[in-house]
């Protein structure tokens, strides 16, 4: 993941989520690695999709050096065997062969519009207790505005990332919105009352960048 990971970090966008499939199994892949992830920033999120289990697997080595040494226990293994399909323990199954050929289709280049799909394809996927950090205040998904920050305080990515989740807009145009943010020093205000709702994000960005 090497290429993929080293990419995000330069584009400043601490979030991975990418699908890959084998046989009758459905994967997504996510890690979260901003500096407000602290408890996710060294995990790897497997989201079995054929049978709606979420893992959690521990990550070790110099992730921007193209180290991923990942462990899994056996009852990961029992739960990626049974999302493939393989019920029986007769079934012939290597699992360091199946790991090999998932490594092989992991995409080599970072797309921000690959992974906010992603996101909102599986977005449910937020609300297990494992994730319960990777968003700010989860019950506030509807959208207010810009908030400009002090000079000391930086947009969080767990703030910024509702915007692809819960927003109805073209992906383009939130990648566009979330680097104006982040360029203005400005985050975002959410309600969990969908009579507040704001929904012009093109003014929003005007009011924030006179240039646009």
């Amino acid at each position: 993941m090497k290429d993929i990971y080293t990419q995000a970090r330069r584009k400043s966008h601490a979030t991975l989520a990418f699908k890959l499939t084998n046989g009758r199994g459905s994967f997504v892949f996510m890690m979260f690695f901003s500096d407000n992830d602290r408890e996710s920033k060294d995990k790897l999120y497997i989201f079995l999709v054929r049978t709606s289990v979420l893992i959690e697997v521990k990550l070790y080595g110099k992730h921007l050096d193209g180290q991923f040494e990942a462990y899994f226990k056996e009852q990961d293994k029992k739960l990626i065997r049974k999302e493939l399909g393989l019920v029986s323990s007769f079934n012939p199954f290597s699992f360091e062969r199946l790991l090999s050929e998932l490594n092989s289709q992991i995409p080599q280049s970072y797309s921000f519009i690959n992974v906010a799909e992603t996101l909102r394809q599986h977005k449910d996927i937020l609300k297990d207790t494992k994730l319960k950090n990777i968003i700010d205040e989860a019950s506030k998904i509807y959208l207010i505005g810009p908030k400009q920050l002090p000079e000391d305080k930086k947009p969080r990515e767990n703030t910024l990332r509702k915007l692809s989740l819960y927003v109805q807009a073209d992906l383009r145009l939130i990648e566009k919105f979330i680097n104006i943010l982040k360029k203005h020093n400005c985050t975002l205000a959410w309600t969990a009352d969908p009579e507040r709702q704001r929904h012009d994000i093109l003014a929003m960005m005007r009011n924030i960048d006179t240039d646009l």
